[in-house]
């Protein structure tokens, strides 16, 4: 979906999850979501009382940018990983375009003919806002933002003399014989579509 009139591409993707009321291994589901406890037992709760439908609103082109370094020069040290998720505000602006244009499905004759409800949870940090405000909605964001899992620019491919880089523009690492990198990784920018 594009979320800008003036947009050449879209900017905004869109996941549905639909659940039976007291659907088996809801809780699974949401655990898997890292949310914080009290947040993770709202949706099982509204799941036990009734069908719930999520939604995912996937930023296609983020501007954010995290990085990985070396925690040290020992192999089985853990990497640093900083992710920057939403560190850029037009991420955020982005992802809040794509919440408003979904809300208004709420008034259409379908959402309506199947008599859907918008839950609200109870996030104090965010209820200090007037409810569906934009600083309400960014502040929902900042808390129920996830990763798709589908991280890339982490690897980079170069000239034999760029110091900087990673790997050959042949995908073979540099100064480790027989080994090459052959997944997103080495992408410099992430497409407009789940990496499977």
């Amino acid at each position: 979906n594009t979320t800008q009139k003036d947009a050449k591409y879209p900017d905004v993707g869109y996941m549905h999850f639909c659940q039976q009321k007291q659907t088996i291994g809801f809780r699974q589901l949401i655990e898997k979501f890292g949310y914080k406890d009290e947040f993770a037992a709202q949706h099982i709760k509204a799941n036990d009382e009734q069908s719930t439908l999520q939604f995912g609103i996937v930023a296609l082109k983020p501007k954010s940018r995290g990085n990985v370094k070396l925690r040290s020069n020992d192999p089985h040290d853990l990497p640093v990983i900083n992710a920057g998720y939403l560190e850029d505000e037009e991420d955020v602006e982005t992802l809040l375009r794509g919440l408003k244009f979904y809300r208004s499905l709420l008034d259409t004759e379908s959402f309506k003919l199947h008599d859907v409800e918008e839950n609200r949870f109870v996030i104090p940090e965010c209820d200090v806002f007037e409810y569906a405000s934009d600083e309400y909605w960014k502040c929902y964001i900042s808390y129920f933002s996830t990763t798709l899992y589908h991280p890339i620019g982490t690897v980079k491919f170069g000239s034999i003399d760029d110091e900087t880089a990673v790997v050959t523009p042949d995908l073979k690492v540099k100064g480790i014989k027989g080994l090459r990198v052959i997944d997103a990784s080495v992408m410099p920018t992430i497409i407009s579509a789940p990496i499977k």
